[in-house]
Parts: structure tokens; C-alpha cells; sequence
């Protein structure tokens, strides 16, 4: 028995040793059952568990349809008694209804928020689309569902970044990537995920991240996609912007402008959205170049094409109409850019209040083009709201607050303000002359503001001191600039009675400042001062001659009731006094 494997008598018979003698017996039939046994089980699980994600996936596409139903029933005038129901209505009411239809099912919930912000975001209402991010994140950050989460994390880190809140914005969308990477390689999503983040990273200022991510972003895009890709398309876009910030001067913001303007007319035509985003790269690029007169027309041009795709009251048009008052600022067209910007802001104000920081861009063109206008009591108040604006929200703005404090200071200095213009002056010169690391630009700036201030006060030795400091890495890419240094040398030789220098000084600046185009209005502008020079001296015709063509050819950048023309409007009337 034993040597046959079978149970011997010698030993009590347990269920245990007798079956295991009957395996030993008949183990290839019991191997050939027991893998069909379970062969059966694991179809049966695979069924059943089929079975449960059908009846999961059916209970949540009924869920869903019942909630479209019941939001779109909001829409029924038998229902509501109302008419043209706004969508923003619609979206409030499925809000709501999110919360009690779908109780039981949170990660679906949560996916929901996630679509419902992004229909809030596109109709300009952020603060709805980040209540709606935050509470998807909070849900999906509990459950197993990491690229749900992913994608709601984007979706918020996009909603910051629209709003300026830059530093938030990071945070996010550096969550965001990491789970794409790690859940969602080579995918779309990654490198929309690259092109946001590396977006941030521009505007922060984080030059070499940004290029990093934005080169990884294009280079994935041509390796992964079709050439005619709107992805493709949006990342060369991304790539314009990096250049028009970072390589102002070369071709490359508009090369890949027009790379992305091909492919989008392509796939779609040129009315879609993304290419007047195309135009205004090259728009900018154009601009940069000193190609002003190519720059002008794309910018009106795409100022019509967003206001009549978006409406008036959007953000694309406020936008639109920022950017073509920043080209016409650049051009001395400042009469026109300040009517322009104030159609921005209104829009803005309309859109998202007057303490948004979405009205910062548009105050601080404001504040120059009035100020450069002659508009000194104007553009002293848009420079302290934009001020108080930044400072209130921001709090890494020492710099920029610096900035802005700095031509408070002056446009004080303007009004006559003198002990005002110098109490928020003095500062911003002295940290900037202690600090090895400032900008030359920059140090230039508050050495030109503080030697004006010191000449008003008499203190002429030591206004030109301040100016024999100014670096002449301050005027790398802006030689013309040089005229505004050797503008006030001149009305420091004035105020020490050295006349012969002063009118030499007077011509040599204007020279200079001849690089921005010798019809430009803010050249025409700077000879109010040589006519001032000349009237002072007794040479009245000379000076009213000259007032009548400043006038002509600076009349763009003159505003009505402005120190500008009241300047010249005194000149012309001495010289008929005299006669």
C-alpha cells in the first residue's frame, strides 16, 4: 500500500493524508481540474468585474445625463417663466445641483467641477472657476484618481496665471506635471503641463526655466504630433512670446508666430482664436524690431478681429486694445493710445472690478502716456492707484514698487512738488546706488530723477556728479536715450548762466534722440526746451518759429489743456506780445 501510494492501516486515516495519497495517485487528472477550476474562477472575476465597471460606468453616464437634464431644464420658460436664461445662470443652478444628485459619487463630482470651472473660466468669471478647481482638488487629492487630479490641478494653475497670481500659479502646475510625467508620459497633456509651466516661469522672470520648459514642451509637440496640431500650434506660440520677451531684436518671436498662424489656418481659418493670438506676436515682434510702421496695422487690425469675435465687454478685446495703445505709445501717438487704454480699463472695471489686478498693465501705460502727454495731474493719480493696486495684492513687489515710486517722485518733481518729489525719490536713488546689483537702466533712471531735483534746489555740483555716475551699459539698446542725459546737462549749464554750452548741449540731445526717427513726436517734444532756452535769451522769433513747428509735429503727443501745450501756446504768446 505504501509503495502504491495508498493510505496504510497502520496510521489513522485523516481526511488530510488520504486525500493527499489519492494527489499522489492521480496528480495529472487533479493538475488538469485545478487548472480548469481556475481557469473558470479568474473568467468569472474578470466577468464580474467587467460586470461592476459596466453597471459603475452606467450609474454614472445615467448621473450625468440626469444632471445635464435637470441644468438644462433650467432653460424651459414653462418651468422658469423666464426667457433667454443667462449661462451664467445655468452654471449657478448646476452648481448647486452638483451637491445633491451626485452626493454619493465624489471622484464623478469632482471630475464635474473640474469641467464646470473651465466653462466659468472661459466666460470671464475666475473666482467661480477656482472655488469650483478647490473643491475638485481637495476630492480627488483623497481618492486613487491621480490624472483627474492632474488635470484639475492645470485647470486652477491656468485660472491663477490669468490673473496674475504667478507664484500660486507655479506651485500648481509643478503638481500638475509631476503626476504627468509619472502617469501621462508622452502625452498631450505633458506638454500642454510643459507650455503652462514654462509660461509661469517667464513671467516670474525665471528666464532659463523658462526656455527649459518651453523647448522640451516644442520639442515633444514635433515629436509626438501632426504637423498640423493646434497643440503644435499654441506651443509655437509659446515659443514666440519666450523670444518677444527674452530676444527682443531678433526674428524668432516672429518666426514661430507664423509658424503657428500656418498651422491654425489650416486646420481651421484665420478667424479662430489662436490666430489673432498669432498676430499679436508678430505684432510685438515687429514692434521690438523698430518696425513700428508694420506693427501699427496688424494691432488695429487685431483690435477689430477680437472685438467682433469676443464683443466689447471681454477680455480678449480689453486686451486687444491694451496692446494696440502700447504700440502707439511707443510710436508718440499718446492722444490716441490714452483713449485707448481707457476703453481698456472701463472693460477691465466692468469685467473683474476696479481693484483687479488685471487693471494693472493698462494703469501703468496710462501713467506714462499721460504723463508724456503733458497730463502731470492725470498721470500722477493713475500712478498711485497702480500703486496702491500691486502693493495691496502683491508681496513680492519691492521692486516694481520701487519702480512706480520712483515716477511718482517724478511727476511730482513735474508739478512743482519738490519737497513730495523728493521724499519718495531720495530713497529709491540711495538703495539703488548702494546695491552693486541694480540694473544699469535702472540706476541710470533714479540718477537722471535726483540730479533734476538737485538742480531745481540749486545743488548744480551735485546733479552733475549724479550724472557723471550713470554707466553707459544704461543705454544698450536704447542710444537715443542718451538725449534725455544730455537734456539735463544742458538746463544744468542754463541754471549756471553758461549759455554757450547749454545750446550746444540742447542741439547734441536732440541729435541723439534723433535715433527714434526724426518725425518722431517725442523728438519734436524735447526742442520745447531749446525754444524755452532760445525765448530766455531774448531771441523771441527764433523761439515762437520753432513752438509752431513743435506743435505741428508733436501734435500726437499733445494733450488738450496739458503743460505741453500751455508751453507752447506762452511761447507763441511772447513772441506776439513782443511784436
Amino acid at each position: 500500500r505504501y509503495l502504491r501510494h495508498e493510505p496504510v492501516r497502520a496510521r489513522p486515516p485523516t481526511t488530510g493524508y488520504v486525500a493527499g495519497r489519492w494527489l499522489r495517485r492521480h496528480w495529472p487528472w487533479a493538475a488538469v481540474a485545478s487548472a480548469f477550476v481556475l481557469t473558470v474562477l479568474l473568467f468569472s472575476a474578470q466577468m464580474m468585474a467587467e460586470r461592476d465597471a459596466a453597471l459603475k460606468a452606467e450609474r454614472a453616464s445615467r448621473a450625468i445625463a440626469d444632471y445635464m437634464i435637470a441644468v438644462f431644464q433650467g432653460a424651459d420658460p414653462q418651468l422658469t417663466g423666464e426667457r433667454d436664461v443667462p449661462v451664467s445662470k445655468l452654471l449657478d443652478a448646476g452648481r448647486k445641483r452638483l451637491e445633491s444628485q451626485l452626493a454619493d459619487q465624489p471622484t464623478l463630482r469632482a471630475e464635474l467641477y473640474t469641467i464646470l470651472g473651465g466653462v466659468y473660466q472661459t466666460i470671464g468669471q475666475r473666482n467661480q472657476a477656482g472655488e469650483l478647481y478647490d473643491r475638485a482638488i481637495a476630492v480627488l487629492s483623497e481618492a486613487d484618481a491621480p490624472i483627474a487630479l492632474a488635470s484639475a490641478l492645470h485647470s486652477k494653475a491656468y485660472t491663477e496665471y490669468d490673473q496674475e497670481h504667478f507664484p500660486a500659479a507655479k506651485a500648481l502646475a509643478e503638481r500638475a506635471l509631476a503626476l504627468r510625467r509619472q502617469h501621462q508620459s508622452d502625452s498631450v497633456e505633458l506638454i500642454t503641463s510643459l507650455r503652462l509651466l514654462g509660461t509661469i516661469h517667464l513671467y516670474l522672470r525665471e528666464a532659463e526655466q523658462a526656455r527649459a520648459r518651453l523647448r522640451s514642451a516644442l520639442t515633444m509637440a514635433e515629436a509626438l504630433l501632426p504637423a498640423q496640431s493646434l497643440e503644435l500650434a499654441q506651443t509655437h506660440l509659446a515659443m514666440a512670446r519666450l523670444h518677444m520677451n527674452l530676444d527682443r531684436g531678433t526674428q524668432d518671436a516672429e518666426t514661430h508666430a507664423k509658424a503657428a498662424m500656418q498651422i491654425i489656418e489650416q486646420v481651421h481659418d484665420r478667424e479662430h482664436y489662436l490666430y489673432a493670438e498669432g498676430m499679436e506676436m508678430q505684432m510685438y515682434g515687429l514692434a521690438y524690431r523698430d518696425q513700428l510702421d508694420q506693427a501699427l496695422p496688424i494691432a488695429e487690425a487685431l483690435s477689430a478681429r477680437r472685438i467682433a469675435l469676443h464683443g466689447e465687454l471681454s477680455y480678449q478685446a480689453g486686451y486687444a486694445l491694451f496692446a494696440q495703445a502700447d504700440l502707439l505709445d511707443l510710436a508718440g501717438r499718446r492722444v490716441e493710445a490714452i483713449a485707448l487704454l481707457q476703453r481698456c480699463i472701463a472693460i477691465q472695471e466692468q469685467l473683474d472690478g476696479r481693484k483687479a489686478l488685471s487693471m494693472s498693465p493698462p494703469l501703468n501705460v496710462l501713467g506714462y502716456a499721460q504723463r508724456n502727454a503733458g497730463l502731470y495731474p492725470e498721470a500722477l493719480a493713475s500712478f498711485r492707484e497702480l500703486l496702491a493696486l500691486r502693493t495691496s495684492q502683491l508681496d513680492e513687489e519691492q521692486a516694481f514698487a520701487a519702480e512706480i515710486r520712483l515716477e511718482i517722485g517724478s511727476t511730482l518733481r513735474r508739478l512743482g512738488q519738490l519737497e513730495q518729489a523728493r521724499a519718495l525719490t531720495e530713497p529709491v536713488w540711495a538703495e539703488r546706488r548702494a546695491d552693486p546689483q541694480t540694473d544699469p537702466y535702472a540706476s541710470m533712471k533714479a540718477e537722471l530723477e535726483m540730479a533734476a531735483l538737485l538742480r531745481l534746489e540749486g545743488g548744480l555740483a551735485q546733479a552733475s556728479e549724479a550724472l557723471d555716475r550713470i554707466d553707459d551699459g544704461a543705454f544698450d539698446g536704447l542710444p537715443g536715450r542718451r538725449g534725455y542725459l544730455l537734456l539735463e546737462r544742458a538746463k544744468i549749464a542754463v541754471a549756471a548762466g553758461n549759455a554757450d554750452a547749454a545750446l550746444q548741449l540742447f542741439l547734441d540731445a536732440e541729435r541723439t534722440l534723433g535715433a527714434l526717427g526724426e518725425d518722431h513726436p517725442e523728438l519734436w517734444l524735447m526742442r520745447i526746451h531749446r525754444a524755452e532756452f532760445l525765448a530766455a535769451q531774448g531771441q523771441l522769433q527764433q523761439a515762437a518759429e520753432l513752438a509752431v513747428q513743435i506743435a505741428d509735429h508733436a501734435a500726437p503727443s499733445i494733450a488738450a489743456g496739458g503743460d505741453w501745450e500751455q508751453r507752447l501756446a506762452q511761447l507763441q504768446q511772447i513772441s506776439i506780445d513782443d511784436g
